[in-house]
């Protein structure tokens, strides 16, 4: 049963930041005063692989999972949710980003 919940946890789906969301999550790290390289220094990773997660051209738990906790985000996918939102909609509100991840899981999980 172990290896069960093991296999699910890595099959999960998380989603890929665009360039346009990645210079959005940039924006908010700023905002709360943390630069790529800072974020880097903290986990043990050189800021060029932080930058390439932020962008989406790499993929690294760690560092999604840091970068959600400094926004006070549940996921990873939240954070690009919220930037992918700011992105598109110049009216964003940070409530619309529960309805977009609701419908988000819908399609994902739809048989």
């Amino acid at each position: 049963m172990r290896n069960t919940k093991v296999l699910f946890k890595t099959l999960e789906p998380r989603l890929h930041p665009t360039m346009q969301d990645g210079h959005c999550i940039k924006y908010f790290l700023k905002l709360k005063g943390f630069s790529l390289s800072a974020i880097g220094c903290r986990i043990c990773v050189k800021g060029e692989t932080v930058l390439n997660v932020v962008c989406g051209r790499r993929r690294s738990r760690r560092v999604e999972a840091e970068i959600a906790r400094i926004l006070g985000k549940e996921s990873w996918d939240d954070v690009v949710i919220e930037a992918r939102l700011a992105v598109s909609d110049p009216a964003y509100t940070p409530s619309a980003v529960d309805a977009l991840r609701s419908i988000w899981i819908l399609k994902c999980f739809a048989v």
